[in-house]
């Protein structure tokens, strides 16, 4: 029988106030329950501060009908009590209702010093100049609450700025301007692994790079100001946030859906690896602004387009959309994005300084939201000075800046939530917004709130209903003792919670135990098996018996036979040979450990050990490895195996080791290749010799993915190419998926291609070659009169590795004659259910032998006829969903 003990050691956890705010170490202010007397009650609290060696002295009545009190703390002995554990000592009494620490205040700047601050009405609107006294954001009010930049619990604000590009440079912007700090600029690397290759500035979607400045901000300059020109630092004008982070995404103009999904899709990546690894990567992405769209455009023609949105708000990501600068209902008449059925997009139109909905702007009682300020609004300019910037495109990123602006001003316990319910707090900002617009006869009924945005409103909607005041779910479940028989576990938790329901069930359960009440935050599990799985639901339990929404999760005691991690891996640069150095945490269970690794798509090979770390020498130079690591338990017990992870080997400078064929053109005075430009890389080229061989930079390509290819020859005239990679490296161009490129320049300066690097594509350095030819196309292994070729050193890299499978046996045999050529092989398939399967048969310079389609039934075992095969080493490759086993043979 498991015997389970509950303990009722209390760990209170408890929010604190802005860190912004400095604190007096002895004054705390607390408010009473309703029935009590401050007298009897501070006899209790000094009773039970006994214990503490402290005790509290009346220091003033602060409101007496409201049951407030300033209390001083006394230390009667030395000790060691900070202020925070004198805080919870007092919430935990039952006289107290809340009790908080005696902040210091200080008179606050509302208004920025900022020298052009007058221009921009929107702000403080006087009546001047066509304007209504009072006609504005009431911005002065909102920024006594905050000016932005971080929430209560110090995240970094990012809003993502989806537009033309901006000027990184102007000097009221570029103190806020986001960089992923975790990215090498310019290294041809994606040193943070989030899929996007020196995006250090941000991404530019249509080069495949982090160009968001050049020849372009025009519009988005002034876009990105609004929202987040540097405030209060005597120059220039100041933007809603004064201190925000403005993630730049260049998408441009009559581009495609498909831009703007891929845009959308670099601001999605770095919320959701925030929220994964609670903020140790990514970025506190909170909303994206759009002021850009598609006249007349419907949802129902735009089904992934309106869904991503939905997507977006799961990981706790806004969007703020203008609406077209047309006078049309786009209820009825249409628009994209903003007529999106999404309860994570604003619709926004246009208002002027009085007020008044702007003639030339959407509107539509059910998808335009509410009217912002945007028409002659003054904010910076894309060249580096200020001036005025109207449309919808103004209006919408006013909005945009009041999100980021409701999530300074959030509470502790709603920035606590949004990491565990990031969509749930992106809902409660929105309506935030929503119902803290200021109402106006101008968008009654024709906008779904009848309102204009007001900051002030919004950030006393944000701080009227702190989950404090609600009957919230716990979160961020943490195990505070495991050992292989013990589990304790703890919770955080509102602060509004008296009591807490729980129930679990074990593996070997089939139903969960009766609700179990409970007067703390943690849960004791004793005397279990090692490796014992519980699962738990745990709920609130508030006043009058009120009951919260619950939080379920498991744990389990230690001795599971579970592979190890986090695993490091790092090259050994002291070793005058390629060798790596892997280590990982122990694993209670484990007896020993075994690390499988290849090259490339090579033969897996294993060590075994009883250590924590280990070594793997006499690595090939400028390779790919990939690795994996299992425990071993017993005779009859090993983990599954990690994720299979990569790791490069260096000495990469010299890609002209492979003898290619020669091809070269005679006269290029006027036919040659001036400036190439594919992965983030610009080449230019001077030279008129008919071949250049360019081994600095490197080219990085990811396999399966696709890449734009622009070219500019130099002069003009009618050139003909033709593009190769060798993506098998066995030096030549001529297998099937090699010719990467063919066309046509027809007298144009530029000549704009793509190249998409196959999946199959050998990892490493390769050739990558392109020539051009006057009047004909150019054929490989020959010299022509007029053209040039130009050859380039290409890293290829998987984009994600590849999972092997773990339901085909690895000791199949395979026969061989006396004169070791192969006759057949043998598999045996030991899965449970039937799958398809692919079937390929390489060399060891990756030239594809077969290639045919498997069907696997449960417990089959495959004969493979191998005969005809000339001697030689081959690898077998069997691929499935679930991922691929290979063998060489």
């Amino acid at each position: 029988m498991q015997k389970i003990i509950f303990s009722l050691i209390y760990l209170a956890l408890f929010t604190t106030q802005a860190k912004a705010q400095s604190q007096l170490s002895d004054g705390f202010i607390v408010l009473l329950c309703d029935s009590c007397q401050i007298n009897t009650s501070l006899q209790a609290i000094n009773q039970a501060a006994k214990t503490k060696n402290i005790s509290f002295a009346l220091g003033q009545t602060l409101a007496v009908e409201s049951k407030i009190y300033l209390l001083y703390a006394n230390n009667n002995q030395d000790n060691n009590q900070n202020e925070e554990e004198i805080l919870t000592f007092l919430r935990q009494q039952k006289t107290i209702k809340i009790a908080q620490s005696n902040h210091s205040v200080q008179l606050r700047n509302t208004t920025p010093n900022d020298p052009q601050f007058g221009l921009q009405w929107q702000y403080i609107n006087s009546g001047t100049t066509g304007g209504v006294l009072n006609m504005d954001l009431d911005a002065d009010l909102a920024w006594d609450i905050t000016t932005g930049g971080l929430t209560a619990l110090n995240d970094t604000i990012v809003i993502a700025v989806i537009d033309n590009g901006a000027n990184l440079s102007h000097p009221d912007l570029a103190a806020n301007i986001w960089r992923n700090q975790a990215e090498i600029p310019n290294n041809g690397i994606d040193d943070d692994q989030n899929g996007y290759v020196d995006d250090y500035r941000g991404w530019n979607v249509l080069l495949q790079n982090d160009e968001v400045a050049t020849n372009g901000g025009a519009h988005g300059t002034p876009v990105a100001g609004i929202i987040g020109a540097v405030g209060n630092n005597n120059r220039g004008v100041a933007g809603v946030n004064w201190a925000v982070k403005l993630m730049i995404i260049r998408s441009n103009f009559n581009t495609s859906e498909a831009a703007v999904i891929a845009a959308y899709n670099y601001a999605l990546q770095a919320r959701r690896r925030y929220n994964n690894s609670r903020g140790q990567a990514g970025a506190f992405v909170v909303a994206t602004n759009s002021s850009w769209g598609l006249d007349y455009g419907r949802p129902a023609d735009a089904p992934i387009w309106c869904a991503f949105y939905d997507t977006l708000g799961k990981y706790g990501i806004l969007n703020a959309a203008a609406t077209a600068n047309l006078d049309i209902d786009v209820d009825l008449r249409g628009d994209l994005p903003t007529t999106c059925p999404s309860d994570y997009l604003i619709g926004v139109t246009n208002l002027d300084r009085r007020g008044w909905k702007v003639q030339t702007a959407g509107y539509g009682q059910t998808h335009i939201d509410l009217g912002a300020f945007g028409e002659g609004t003054y904010t910076i300019n894309n060249a580096g000075s200020y001036g005025n910037f109207g449309g919808t495109s103004a209006a919408a990123p006013h909005v945009t800046g009041a999100i980021a602006l409701a999530y300074a001003a959030l509470c502790e316990d709603y920035i606590h939530l949004s990491r565990v319910q990031p969509a749930a707090v992106a809902a409660f900002v929105r309506q935030s917004i929503l119902r803290g617009a200021r109402p106006s006869v101008h968008l009654d009924g024709i906008s779904s709130t009848g309102g204009q945005l007001n900051l002030n409103g919004t950030l006393l909607q944000a701080l009227s209903d702190c989950p404090s005041n609600q009957c919230m779910p716990p979160y961020n479940v943490e195990i505070l003792h495991q050992t292989t028989s013990d589990l304790r576990l703890t919770w955080r938790s509102f602060s509004t919670a008296q009591t807490w329901g729980f129930s679990y069930k074990f593996s070997t359960d089939t139903a969960f135990s009766p609700p179990i009440a409970i007067f703390n935050d943690t849960l004791n599990f004793e005397n279990l098996p090692p490796c014992t799985y519980v699962d738990i639901i745990i709920w609130p339990i508030c006043a009058a018996g009120r009951l919260g929404d619950s939080l379920r999760f498991s744990a389990n005691t230690d001795g599971c036979c579970i592979a190890p991690t986090p695993i490091n891996a790092a090259i050994d640069n002291s070793s005058s040979n390629n060798l790596i150095n892997i280590n990982w945490p122990p694993i209670t269970a484990a007896q020993n450990y075994s690390i499988d690794y290849r090259h490339q798509n090579g033969i897996w090979q294993t060590i075994n050990t009883t250590d924590t770390a280990t070594q793997i020498p006499n690595l090939q130079d400028c390779a790919m490895y990939e690795y994996q690591i299992r425990s071993h338990c017993d005779s009859n017990r090993s983990s599954t195996p990690t994720n299979i992870a990569t790791f490069f080997t260096p000495n990469c400078s010299d890609c002209q080791q492979r003898t290619y064929c020669s091809q070269s053109g005679q006269n290029s005075q006027n036919d040659y290749i001036a400036r190439l430009q594919l992965a983030g890389q610009t080449i230019n080229d001077t030279n008129t010799s008919g071949y250049i061989f360019i081994d600095t930079p490197q080219i990085h390509l990811v396999a399966g993915q696709t890449y734009p290819l622009t070219l500019q020859q130099g002069g003009s005239d009618l050139q003909y190419l033709r593009a190769w990679v060798d993506w098998n490296q066995d030096g030549d161009f001529y297998d099937a998926s090699e010719e990467v490129a063919e066309a046509r320049f027809l007298f144009a300066p530029d000549l704009n291609l793509s190249i998409t690097a196959p999946a199959t594509a050998l990892y490493g350095l390769t050739r990558m070659r392109l020539a051009i030819r006057y009047g004909a196309y150019p054929n490989l292994c020959e010299t022509y009169a007029f053209g040039e070729v130009q050859e380039h050193c290409v890293f290829v890299q998987r984009a994600t590795p590849v999972t092997e499978i773990a339901d085909i046996s690895k000791d199949f045999t395979a026969n061989f004659a006396a004169n070791l050529q192969p006759q057949w092989a043998r598999l045996r398939y030991i899965g449970t259910s039937a799958t398809p399967a692919q079937l390929q048969v390489f060399t060891l310079l990756g030239q594809q032998i077969e290639n045919r389609p498997l069907e696997l039934s449960p417990h089959e075992e495959i004969n493979i006829d191998l005969r005809g095969l000339p001697k030689a080493v081959y690898v077998l490759r069997i691929t499935t969903a679930k991922g691929e086993a290979a063998w060489r043979f």
